[in-house]
C-alpha cells in the first residue's frame, strides 16, 4: 500500500520540479517497490560535472559558518574526523565517477581551504574517514555504489 503512495509522490515531485530534498526524505524513510527504486536510483545519482560544483558549495558553506575554524561547530581533530565521515556519508547521492572525483579532490577543494590552509588531518586520514562514512550510509540504506 505505501509503495503506491511513495511511487506517486516521487513522480509528482519529478514532474512538478520541486526540490530534491523532498525526494531524499521519502527515499530515506520508506520502502520502494522495484519500479520506484529504479526511478529513485536513476534520478538521484549526480554526475561528475555536479561534483565540482557541490564541493565548491560545501567549501563556501564551511567558510561562511566557520565550522572548521577554532571555535566552530567542527573545531578540533575529532570533529574534523566527524566532518569527513559526514561528507563521505553523502556520497551515495553521486554516481561512481563522481564519488571517485569527490574522494580524490575534496581534501584540497573543501577541507584544506575551509581550514584556512591549516588542516589538522592529512589526506590519508581525510579519505579514510570519508570512506567510513560512505560505508555506513551504504550499510544503513542498502545502497552500495563503488
Amino acid at each position: 500500500m505505501i509503495d503506491k503512495y511513495v511511487h506517486g509522490a516521487i513522480l509528482l515531485v519529478i514532474d512538478s520540479g520541486l526540490i530534491i530534498g523532498f525526494i531524499r526524505l521519502l527515499g530515506r524513510n520508506f520502502y520502494f517497490d522495484a519500479e520506484a527504486r529504479q526511478i529513485w536510483d536513476g534520478f538521484m545519482k549526480y554526475d561528475k560535472a555536479y561534483a565540482a560544483d557541490w564541493m565548491n558549495r560545501m567549501y563556501r558553506a564551511c567558510m561562511h559558518s566557520g565550522a572548521l575554524l577554532h571555535g566552530g561547530a567542527y573545531s578540533g581533530k575529532e570533529n574534523h574526523l566527524k566532518f569527513a565521515r559526514e561528507t563521505g556519508y553523502s556520497l551515495t547521492d553521486f554516481d561512481e565517477q563522481a564519488q571517485q572525483e569527490i574522494l580524490k579532490c575534496s581534501y584540497s577543494v573543501i577541507y584544506v581551504r575551509a581550514c584556512d590552509l591549516k588542516p589538522l588531518l592529512n589526506a590519508k586520514q581525510w579519505i579514510a574517514e570519508m570512506k567510513k562514512g560512505f560505508a555506513k550510509a551504504c550499510e544503513k540504506y542498502g545502497r552500495i555504489n563503488g
